[in-house]
């Protein structure tokens, strides 16, 4: 169990911002009835008059039309003001609810006049004097963190408990999420004392909200650029780190492994998470492989948490939706089917190379991440070489060039390994090689050629003439 040390309280004082948001409560229970701002001011009693405030709608990364004058207010004898919901004791204006909307948004502190911020502005830094980009457990919005000159869209949600904690200003600059205080001092993050796992399995065993070091060392099997996400596997089991504040800031690539790994356990949609607190530093190792386990869907549909995050491979199975036209969509859900048993086929990866590409009819096989969504296990295709078995040669874009061809025939638009074999006219078989990018046939003779590209699930025969 984490042990905490004597809370800290504190107040921002910064020398080059006179005020700044200090407090963003976007997501409260039920309908969002007790959602408020709060503005601090160094100096007590500071008048607004000139100031706006004004939220940006991460949908269209545009104003909402619906700015607030501060003109004739001003922060208390404490430096504080509150723009809330009638929810929220002590609010100096009020607002109705649900105004504050969940996320990826933004709340921005302008000196400059109301009227220049009617529906629909675009992203200013003129007379902008604070921002906070936010979420709660959404993607990152790169237009308005690069439109405000931010690099951290921080997640009100980072504890797994978004309905009743806030994002609070803290001495370091940053947000953290906490219990709410609208014109009170905001509270410094105590201490943490990390309980130590040495296994991955002995993590997921933990409890949620408590802190953790994991001192065995753990490859990483796949990284996001969306929430800086990373999948970890041991030998006992697998993980999903959400870095959503970007404390991880060493770049790991698939393969490395990673060493002292600490943070929170969370939890969502039943799916286990764990929230980076530091980062671990340099790959402890590269260049490791995992192997993954082959599994049925009545394993999955049995009991799906001994393999959650974890690198499945699944063989002999059909997408019902396949029908040699449809192509994979991103952050949808397919039906698969071995024949006997079913289950969810999730394209969770915008970034993954088989989104827009046709899905192949007939048996697949493929690796996958378990994982889950309200207690029903899902899978989640990777997006990698191995992956790409499910996808059919003839409906993949590549082209050949040159040909004629003197020495290197090149390939483009493959995007995993494939066999290459090239038969004279007689159909002798003369060469046989995986490429996936470039095939040396200096050593062949002048002539044609048949040229066979085969994958495990289809094969695709073209003429190459070698001068």
């Amino acid at each position: 169990m984490k042990k905490l040390s004597t809370l800290i309280l504190f107040l921002p004082i910064f020398a080059n911002a006179q005020i700044v948001i200090n407090e963003v409560d976007a997501d409260t229970p039920g309908t969002d009835t007790a959602e408020f701002i709060e503005l601090y001011s160094a100096t007590p009693n500071t008048d607004l008059t000139g100031y706006t405030v004004v939220f940006y709608n991460g949908s269209d990364d545009k104003s909402t039309g619906n700015p607030i004058d501060l003109t004739g207010y001003s922060t208390d004898a404490n430096g504080f003001f509150v723009i809330g919901n009638s929810g929220v004791t002590g609010a100096s204006i009020t607002i109705n609810s649900n105004a504050i909307q969940n996320g990826p948004d933004a709340v921005a502190l302008f000196q400059d006049d109301a009227s220049n911020f009617p529906n629909d502005t675009e992203i200013t830094t003129t007379n902008l004097i604070d921002v906070v980009v936010y979420d709660t457990s959404d993607g990152d919005d790169s237009v308005l963190l690069s439109g405000f000159g931010e690099t951290t869209q921080w997640d009100e949600n980072m504890n797994s408990d978004k309905d009743n904690q806030s994002l609070q200003l803290i001495s370091d600059g940053s947000y953290f999420a906490m219990t709410p205080t609208p014109n009170a001092q905001n509270t410094e993050p105590s201490a943490i004392t990390y309980s130590s796992v040495a296994t991955i399995s002995a993590l997921r065993a933990g409890t949620v909200g408590d802190y953790y070091e994991l001192t065995v060392e753990a490859v990483v099997t796949y990284t996001r650029s969306n929430r800086n996400q990373k999948y970890i596997q041991d030998a006992s089991g697998a993980i999903l780190i959400d870095d959503s504040s970007g404390k991880i800031t060493t770049s790991y690539t698939a393969g490395d492994g990673m060493t002292g790994l600490k943070g929170k356990l969370s939890e969502y949609n039943d799916l286990f998470q764990f929230v980076p607190e530091e980062d671990p530093g340099a790959p402890s190792s590269n260049g490791n492989t995992v192997t993954p386990q082959t599994v049925t869907i009545s394993d999955l549909l049995t009991d799906h948490e001994p393999y959650e995050s974890e690198v499945v491979r699944l063989e002999n199975v059909t997408i019902s939706e396949a029908n040699g036209t449809a192509a994979f969509s991103p952050n949808t859900n397919y039906n698969i089917t071995d024949g006997t048993d079913s289950m969810t086929l999730r394209t969770s990866f915008n970034e993954a190379v088989y989104i827009d590409q046709i899905m192949t009819t007939g048996q697949v096989s493929f690796n996958a991440f378990v994982s889950e969504f309200g207690g029903t296990p899902q899978v989640i295709p990777m997006s990698d070489q191995t992956t790409l078995d499910f996808l059919d040669l003839d409906v993949l874009s590549f082209a050949i060039y040159p040909n004629p061809v003197q020495t290197n025939l090149n390939f483009s638009g493959l995007t995993n390994l494939v066999q290459i074999s090239v038969f004279d006219m007689l159909g002798k078989l003369h060469m046989q090689a995986e490429v996936i990018n470039t095939l040396d046939v200096s050593a062949l003779k002048s002539g044609l050629y048949m040229l066979e590209i085969k994958n495990e699930n289809s094969s695709k025969v073209f003429k190459m003439l070698k001068e």
